[in-house]
């Protein structure tokens, strides 16, 4: 991303400052994903669908849950969070990059549960395809193809959202058959 913003230092550090913040709401989601990976592993041991059928819709709810709070707080209170950084001349730039990505934050939170979900279901190849999607195939493309710092901002939700929309429901849908159709063997 330092070689995409290089023309302006402002945006650098208006970015690296956004990044900190976007690691603790993040954190929330890893958290509640190391929690739910070994109860819809289990459930999947014992072979009991309604288990992880629960685990999983608990986990995606309390991950959304939290990822909301995190959006509203980031969105409620961008200025507090440019003073706790003294980020000078970069403030404009950090504040814009906080509305802007922290919508992210909802979409991310959801990539990390169904990575932790794909492990549950021994589907470590699938969680590493979403990771994959997100943080690399998708958006190396966008950056590079538009300049505007607004919208490389953007890209992060674009990311996001395809990361989960396109490969994580449909391969989410066929893991859970593949599991219906050995319970009946």
């Amino acid at each position: 991303m330092n070689l995409i913003l290089k023309f302006n230092p402002s945006a650098q550090t208006a970015y690296g400052l956004f990044y900190k913040v976007q690691q603790f709401v993040l954190f929330l989601a890893f958290g509640l994903r190391d929690a739910i990976t070994p109860i819809i592993a289990f459930a999947y041991g014992m072979r009991s669908k309604k288990r992880i059928q629960d685990g999983i819709k608990n986990g995606l709810i309390y991950t959304i849950i939290l990822m909301i709070l995190g959006i509203a707080i980031t969105e409620i209170f961008p200025e507090a969070f440019a003073t706790l950084f003294h980020t000078g001349a970069s403030r404009e730039y950090f504040i814009g990059a906080m509305r802007i990505i922290s919508i992210s934050f909802l979409f991310a939170g959801i990539n990390v549960a169904y990575q932790g979900i794909y492990q549950a279901l021994d589907g470590g190849v699938e969680s590493l395809v979403i990771s994959l999607l997100r943080q690399l195939v998708i958006i190396l493309p966008l950056a590079g193809r538009f300049f505007c710092i607004c919208q490389k901002w953007a890209d992060r939700n674009f990311t996001d959202l395809v990361g989960i929309s396109d490969y994580g429901n449909s391969f989410l849908f066929c893991r859970i058959c593949v599991f219906e159709e050995n319970q009946k063997k």
